[in-house]
């Protein structure tokens, strides 16, 4: 729905398909990943390489930029939406689902 940013109260009967909506999380997980990749690179070309600066600015540039990656993939999944089908429940079920929702609800306790 459509609501330009005011809330709705409308009868579960009307409702076929919950989706949540998340905000995406790649670009803080390939900050983090790049953090964490840097130190580790730089050690291994360090320790790998001739034992040089060099070596160990190479190793820190792609231990970052595969940190960055990982932690880019893993920000997307944990950034995916879900979507909540109560079409062709029993009640039981939408009741369980909706304990679930009001858990991460801005009110969990409204009536």
């Amino acid at each position: 729905m459509d609501t330009e940013g005011k809330d709705v109260s409308v009868g579960i009967a009307e409702i076929k398909v919950i989706r949540i909506v998340k905000k995406s999380k790649d670009l803080l997980g390939a900050g983090i990943g790049l953090l964490i990749g840097v130190g580790p690179g730089a050690l291994i070309g360090y320790k790998v390489g001739w034992e040089t600066s060099e070596d160990a600015l190479w190793g820190g540039v792609v231990g970052g930029l595969a940190g960055a990656l990982i932690g880019c993939f893993i920000g997307i999944y944990l950034g995916k939406e879900a979507t909540i089908q109560i079409g062709g429940m029993s009640d039981s079920e939408i009741q369980e689902a909706l304990d679930k929702l009001r858990k991460k609800a801005r009110i969990p306790d409204y009536k």
